[in-house]
């Protein structure tokens, strides 16, 4: 494959991380650590996608400088857009001017085939910090295996799964004493929920956020976006549904839903305005934070529903080193302290917006105790038959955009629901075509 990312693919990683970053901080940009260094310290630059995770692991940063007094640590916090468009012109460049980078999980395929990312096999067999064990597996092909060979081009860091999200009050009135386990029941309890007062749902559905529910509703149909063979397999009676039942959701949702990126739906949810809301792990803190919530205390989470079986939906950011990097050691040992234990437990009980990575803090009985949801969550991914995780291949980005495109035509009665899947169905499977022919 060429070394040199065509506009098209920039294009396609700007405008997908954009869409599927949740929890940006209110400060999109900005940079702490001096330039200015004496003696053998050498500055490291960790690039982050602006969010409470990033926020909450940085303040940690100085407990590292402690420790390492030969390097100093120069952090840049960027919009979600701006991290993707400077990480894939920056590789694709040869020139970087960051040595450690969190890279949303969609898109190291295509950097690695492209040899933008260090093999970091070699790191991790010779540190005495971290091992391969660490790390809860469901999360390792995500951000590490990303190209399934087995070799970690990557350490898993901010891993995330998706939930059911209730308001329990608003479930107590309808006299609902338990969440929906199928999505029939669903779309009846959003029918019974949706009052005068509140709707009954508000799910995310701008962009690539109706692929994200479609994969938890072809994932319960029992299929995957492509099959064993690597052709596409989603094109089937039961996940064509889904249009059907996106349509009704949106008869119990607020005005204008297919416009809702994850900030606009989990704001509805957390003010009270809605019953019901699919999202990652990050929802459940942001309900709980009483600067911006009016449900703190209401609100209970279950595994995604059900159709014929229910399946969890995996997403995540490794953090990676760039291949251009003339501070790889160093980046590393960066990197080990971040997903050291300690680390990681801070970064959680401080109000962390995602779900840990490391087996220690789900085993963790202060941190299961104050955070219960993570017992769920790993008692879900720890079952792979209920788990999906997206496909680790060059092209995945622009297949999210095609299935995104469809979608929403065929939700705006564009295209027929079973002429958008053939249609989509029929690009993707050139775009698999090509990974094929090389």
């Amino acid at each position: 494959m060429k070394k040199v990312l065509s506009l098209t693919l920039v294009i396609l990683i700007v405008a997908m991380l954009a869409a599927c970053s949740p929890g940006e901080s209110s400060s999109p940009e900005s940079t702490t650590g001096s330039a200015s260094l004496g003696g053998n310290v050498t500055e490291v630059t960790l690039l982050l996608h602006a969010s409470l995770q990033s926020d909450r692991t940085i303040a940690q940063i100085p407990d590292f400088e402690a420790d390492n007094t030969d390097i100093k640590v120069k952090t840049v916090l960027q919009a979600s857009s701006e991290v993707a468009s400077n990480v894939a012109i920056e590789l694709a460049s040869g020139s970087v001017t960051f040595d450690l980078v969190n890279i949303s999980a969609e898109h190291p395929p295509s950097f690695v085939a492209a040899g933008y990312l260090e093999n970091l096999e070699p790191y991790i067999e010779a540190s005495t910090v971290l091992s391969k064990d660490d790390f809860l597996p469901t999360f390792v092909s995500n951000c590490a295996d990303v190209q399934g060979d087995g070799i970690w081009w990557g350490l898993p860091w901010r891993s995330d799964i998706r939930c059911l999200f209730y308001n329990t009050d608003y479930f107590e009135e309808a006299g609902l004493e338990k969440p929906p386990t199928t999505w029939d029941e669903m779309l009846s309890y959003a029918e019974s929920l949706n009052t005068a007062e509140h709707y009954g749902a508000a799910f995310p559905m701008a962009g690539e956020w109706i692929v994200f529910s479609f994969n938890d509703y072809m994932s319960a149909c029992g299929y995957r976006l492509l099959g064993e063979d690597g052709n596409p397999d989603f094109n089937h009676p039961e996940t064509v549904a889904y249009i059907d039942a996106m349509k009704t959701l949106m008869k119990y949702s607020p005005s204008g839903i297919q416009s809702y990126n994850h900030d606009d739906a989990v704001t509805a949810f957390i003010q009270g305005k809605a019953a019901m809301h699919f999202n990652f792990v990050y929802a459940f803190s942001e309900a709980q934070d009483a600067s911006k919530s009016q449900i703190v205390g209401k609100v209970g989470s279950a595994p995604n529903p059900k159709i014929a079986t229910n399946c969890t939906v995996v997403g995540g950011w490794g953090l990676y080193i760039p291949t251009a990097s003339e501070k790889k050691a160093e980046a590393f040992r960066l990197a080990e302290f971040i997903l050291s234990p300690e680390t990681e437990k801070k970064v959680v009980m401080n109000g962390g917006d995602t779900c840990p990575v490391l087996k220690a803090t789900f085993a963790d009985p202060e941190i299961v105790t104050a955070y219960p949801i993570l017992q769920t969550i790993y008692d879900a991914s720890a079952d792979s038959k209920h788990v999906y995780i997206q496909p680790n291949i060059p092209g995945y980005a622009e297949m999210l955009s095609i299935l995104s495109d469809h979608f929403h035509r065929a939700i705006n009665d564009e295209l027929s629901a079973q002429d958008a899947f053939d249609q989509a169905e029929a690009q993707i499977q050139a775009i698999v075509d090509a990974n094929k022919a090389g």
